[in-house]
């Protein structure tokens, strides 16, 4: 702390303690507010504890809560100072006021340390008995913040049963107020419950399924969007659980581009050979999607399901073909990546599919591909002994090997011409001859260049051992292993959280809040930056306001869709941009601010 703030907190320890102040209440609680003031500034006020303890005794309620704001404030990030906190606050909860004994159970349950949930029970306990209704409904709410605080403390006290017997309460308030706990905390707790219970999950998660249906199907798209995700986690559990509802998790045509995404994954774990056909049928229709993102997703997802049910691979291929004969550039990218991964799962199926590519493939559309063209290449190599084109394909692309900026394609262009060599050796030994020319003598992909060198040198020493090494007989890939993270059950315990959100365990999140609150003590405590620092960081995003969308911008112009777009919104968009630009001309009167705000607008303009 600089010696300027070191004062001023010194000034305000004298003035607090000034008998002068002290019998006046008025001068008193404006000494409360001062120091609230500067803690909201970021200044390090803790040393005037032992102060706003003793503040804590008076009958004015204003200056009640600025000193339960203080007590709860330092109590969270001070060990030290919490049981003395504890302490004031549960003589409060003592109090004959019952707006005061309200204000310090609140303000008990707000503190959120775990060391001190033992101290939090009586005084909730005592609240849901309490005679007045406004405690009773506070102490409920209370029981809530200590469930996401420690759900064993909540068990372990019979805090539901207190609960449900407040759904007899005289008062209507407490009542809502008990539905609406029982309701927050139900779910989670009772899946924790019968988390062990393994032969009782089916029952639990079928009787679970309506309601968040019917939740998800009458929401707004935001909460629509909440519940998919919890959908998801059950489904990750019992993907068969919803195998029978597939239908609800059809897209419409109102769903924003998160909702459709979100039901497109859930609609590709729950897949099974019951609902499979009706399932494709409807990513099928997604792939027409004018959003070119969800098209994509709808095309990788019919191919997930192909690698998880063998049965519907006829089916699925005869889809897939049917997207290449739609000639759209990125439907044609996005399949052949597919196809190169079904191929691997089901080798056998390479004889009727790989002649259908040539005819169905223009490479021209490739160009802004790279993946597409990796995998067009990886088939070449695999199965070009079944295309009577394929050594002259796969020329193209040596040809334009100093032009390939990829290290992927080149590093796959290299193997499949030497894998196809070995299956065809007098159409490719020249084009072999020229690419090792020309990787070998461009040292700016140094990997490729490796590569090149030890091909060459296994074939110039040991025809039949470089062909057991590079073209070797390789296992049938039997599926695709996606990791799902370790705190997925961890997560799970957190049900009716946003850790299901984010699918991360809440804490994890601590040490970004830990950060985030680090730079903001930076920026607004006046120490470390200054008022002429702060304009200029104001001024600098001006820039990066105009620059941030610059990939954006240029995927738009690559896939010429920026998809769909709602008049509305954009009315209402211009309109309350036009009134921005009048507020701030009429009441701010600052140019870096109009100007920031333009910028913000022509980024946006030029995204949709």
């Amino acid at each position: 702390m600089s010696k300027e703030r070191r004062s001023d907190v010194n000034e305000l320890r004298q003035l607090i303690r000034s008998p002068e102040v002290q019998k006046d209440p008025t001068k008193y609680r404006e000494a409360v507010e001062k120091v609230i003031l500067y803690m909201t500034l970021g200044v390090d006020v803790s040393r005037l504890f032992s102060e706003i303890v003793l503040a804590s005794a008076t009958r004015d309620l204003v200056q009640k809560k600025l000193v339960y704001l203080y007590l709860c404030n330092y109590a969270e990030s001070n060990t030290d100072l919490a049981l003395l906190t504890v302490n004031t606050l549960q003589k409060d909860c003592r109090d004959t006021n019952p707006v005061i004994r309200g204000l310090a159970l609140r303000s008990m349950c707000n503190l959120r340390v775990p060391n001190l949930v033992e101290y939090l029970i009586s005084p909730l306990r005592d609240g849901l008995s309490d005679s007045s209704a406004y405690v009773r409904k506070t102490a409920i709410m209370g029981c809530v913040k200590l469930f996401y605080l420690d759900e064993n403390a909540v068990d372990d006290n019979s805090i539901p049963d207190a609960l449900y017997s407040m759904l007899s309460d005289r008062d209507p308030q407490v009542v809502a107020n008990a539905v609406i706990a029982l309701e927050e905390g139900a779910c989670r707790f009772f899946l924790r419950l019968t988390d062990k219970f393994e032969d009782m999950h089916d029952d639990i998660y079928d009787r679970l399924k309506v309601p968040l249906i019917t939740l998800m199907s009458s929401s707004a798209s935001e909460l629509s969007y909440t519940v998919l995700h919890h959908i998801h986690l059950l489904i990750k559990r019992r993907p068969h659980i919803f195998a029978n509802d597939y239908k609800a998790l059809f897209s419409r045509f109102t769903d924003p581009a998160y909702v459709k995404a979100k039901k497109l994954s859930i609609l590709t774990d729950i897949a099974d050979e019951s609902n499979v056909e009706k399932i494709v049928e409807e990513l099928a229709a997604c792939v027409t999607d004018i959003d070119v993102d969800m098209a994509r997703r709808a095309v990788r997802s019919v191919g997930k399901i192909a690698i998880k049910l063998p049965a519907a691979i006829a089916n699925i291929l005869k889809a897939l073909l049917a997207f290449l004969e739609l000639r759209s550039p990125y439907l044609t990218a996005e399949t052949l990546v597919v196809m190169r991964d079904i191929l691997r799962r089901y080798p056998g199926e390479a004889d009727g599919l790989v002649p259908q590519l040539y005819d169905l493939v223009d490479l021209a559309t490739l160009d802004d591909e790279p993946e597409a063209r990796a995998a067009l290449v990886w088939l070449l190599g695999e199965f070009g002994q079944l295309l009577e084109e394929g050594p002259y394909v796969l020329e193209s692309f040596i040809d334009d090997v100093n032009s390939e900026k990829s290290p992927t394609v080149r590093l796959q262009l290299l193997t499949s011409a030497v894998k196809l060599f070995f299956k065809r050796p007098p159409e490719m030994q020249k084009m072999l001859g020229r690419l090792f020319d020309s990787i070998i003598s461009d040292e700016m992909h140094q990997d490729v260049h490796d590569r090149a060198l030890l091909y060459y040198r296994l074939l110039k020493t040991n025809y039949a051992e470089a062909q057991r090494v590079i073209a070797g007989t390789q296992q049938t890939v039997q599926e695709f292993v996606l990791f799902e993270p370790e705190s997925n059950e961890e997560v799970f315990r957190e049900f009716n959280s946003l850790s299901v959100m984010y699918s991360q365990p809440r804490t994890l999140a601590l040490p970004v809040y830990a950060i985030w609150g680090g730079l903001m003590y930076i920026l607004l405590s006046g120490e470390f930056v200054t008022a002429e620092q702060h304009a200029m960081l104001q001024t600098l995003c001006i820039p990066v306001a105009a620059f941030s969308r610059v990939t954006q911008i240029a995927t738009i112009m690559r896939n010429k869709c920026t998809g769909q777009l709602s008049v509305i919104t954009t009315g209402l968009n211009f309109a309350g941009a036009a009134a921005r630009v009048l507020t701030t001309l009429k009441e701010v009167d600052d140019l870096v601010t109009l100007a920031n705000y333009h910028a913000k607008k022509l980024k946006e303009k030029k995204t949709k």
